[in-house]
């Protein structure tokens, strides 16, 4: 009964490094994104710990690809931050400063409250300007896609041919319209977003249904448990009640199981 029903028997004990020495770990898109986010030494960190886990990783294919073709776009967004928080401070400062250009009080002095907020945003400036100025500027080297990339050369899912993707197309509607996991949570939000690779037209709805067809290929190729590492906490791929996340879909587990023969975890 317990392999029958292996998705909703109690948590499994927590994973040790000699247990992570035997799976296949891989990762999702969004957490190799996410190091880019980092401070230089939590990103140098996780870079380590992958390096460590060397001969175990994994990635499928469409999760390389959607890495290297956002990388771009997560830069730029990170770049903006800092603009957006000067911008903030300048607003506020504006805004109270103005607040006493027709609606003075007797009881808060002007000259004082405008040189807590002119000090405020002076300092609030200058430490930003100092962090942005630490911060590594991957435009001009990317080290972390450097190290990525050379971390997981020839561990990387086979490209997929025309027809397994127009069959996992096929495979995806119906099990998005049956709310199957995973990826029906983001069919109708990338409903018309599409990526190239050379002359395969790669439709972005079905991008987690395609990474899972991947990782449960690898499972059977390697007879080796499948551990995702993921910022992912939709409730397509976890498990959730009242909100409270209490790990991997059941119906995932049990996928995995019965196709493959080995466990499934998310980290």
């Amino acid at each position: 009964m317990k392999n029958m029903f292996k998705g909703y028997v109690d948590f499994l004990p927590e994973l040790k490094a000699i247990e992570l020495k035997k799976s296949t770990i891989c990762f999702d898109t969004s957490c190799l994104l996410n190091i880019y986010g980092y401070p230089k030494n939590a990103a140098d960190d996780f870079i380590r710990a992958i390096e460590y886990f060397k001969g175990n990783i994994w990635l499928s294919y469409f999760v390389a690809l959607e890495y290297q073709s956002n990388q771009v776009t997560v830069l730029q967004q990170q770049a903006r931050v800092f603009d957006e928080l000067l911008g903030k401070s300048r607003k506020f400062k504006n805004d109270v400063l103005g607040l006493f250009s027709d609606k003075q009080h007797h009881s808060i002095p002007h000259s004082d409250v405008a040189q807590l907020v002119e000090h405020f945003d002076a300092d609030f400036q200058k430490f930003i300007e100092g962090v942005k100025e630490k911060n590594p500027n991957y435009f001009r080297h990317n080290s972390v896609q450097i190290e990525l990339m050379n971390l997981f050369d020839g561990r990387v899912g086979d490209i997929p041919s025309k027809e397994a993707l127009e069959s996992i197309y096929k495979g995806g509607d119906f099990r998005f319209d049956n709310k199957i996991p995973p990826g029906y949570k983001d069919a109708k939000n990338k409903e018309h977003e599409i990526k190239l690779y050379g002359d395969l037209i790669i439709k972005s709805k079905y991008a987690d249904f395609i990474i899972w067809h991947e990782i449960i290929n690898q499972a059977k190729t390697t007879n080796k448990q499948i551990i995702l590492v993921t910022d992912e906490r939709k409730e397509d791929w976890c498990w959730q009640q009242n909100n409270i996340i209490l790990g991997v879909r059941p119906e995932l587990v049990t996928e995995v199981f019965m196709k493959a023969g080995v466990d499934f975890r998310l980290i």
